[in-house]
């Protein structure tokens, strides 16, 4: 599936209470094209940097925010109280019809995604992991060396928020959204709250062929600045949602 195929991990480790993750990743498109990512992970607090260093993505699931925050222009896009239905009625309600049918089509990934073993395991950025292969509509779309969390080292609960930002960067707050910025909010996302581990390597496939390939190639458990989940100061507000309603 194309959508799933488009989108690589970039994932976050998190130990102790009070201790975040900081991870780097790189990303090689079939193009020979090669971008690094970098994410932070601290429970319900989640923060995407682009590769340009243009733009970040902050989620503070603990206080109901997603701000989308643009470093060359110092203001930021904000949404409060996100919910997928509500986000998305809100979407939907400034699009034109054939803009409203485009997204209805394009609307989130297939559920039914078939995760195979293959029985090999590989080492990845020094971590141990098992190799599988992911299906999607009888397609197989990615390859994923997957770390089980104490082979990795790593507490499950770290990731609470990856699956709330995930569901609002691909569906309706998507539509704010250009495609760059949309990608890469995925890329640091995409199939890791399906695998229950740490993809440490994803190969992603189009159609058969080699799309992409991120690695993870540094995770440091570290404390979190709290400033890092925070509005930089004198950045204006570019737009600001308030939805209610829906789950």
């Amino acid at each position: 599936m194309k959508r799933m195929t488009a989108l690589v991990v970039c994932m976050g480790i998190a130990g102790a209470a009070g201790a975040g993750t900081e991870v780097d990743t790189e990303t090689r498109k079939a193009n020979g094209e090669v971008s690094p990512g970098h994410a932070l992970f601290d429970g319900r607090r989640v923060r995407i940097d682009t590769s340009s260093g243009r733009r970040a993505f902050v989620y503070r699931g603990d206080e109901g925010l997603i701000w989308v925050i643009d470093h060359k222009k110092q203001n930021y896009l904000e949404v409060a109280r996100p919910s997928a239905q509500g986000l998305a009625a809100a979407a939907r309600s400034q699009l034109d019809d054939k803009q409203r049918g485009a997204v209805d089509v394009a609307g989130g990934i297939d559920p039914k995604l078939e995760i195979r073993e293959t029985g090999s395991r590989s080492t990845v950025t020094g971590v141990p992991c098992d190799e599988l292969q992911l299906y999607q509509g009888g397609r197989r779309v990615a390859d994923v060396c997957r770390a089980s969390y104490a082979d990795a080292g790593v507490s499950r609960e770290s990731f609470a928020g990856v699956d709330e930002v995930q569901e609002l960067l691909q569906g309706a707050l998507a539509t704010f959204l250009d495609d760059d910025d949309r990608s890469e909010g995925l890329a640091a996302l995409e199939s890791f709250g399906r695998l229950d581990g740490v993809p440490m390597r994803v190969r992603a496939y189009n159609d058969g062929s080699f799309n992409s390939e991120t690695v993870v190639t540094k995770i440091q458990r570290k404390a979190l600045p709290k400033s890092a989940f925070e509005l930089p100061q004198g950045y204006r507000s570019k737009l600001s949602i308030s939805i209610r309603g829906g789950s």
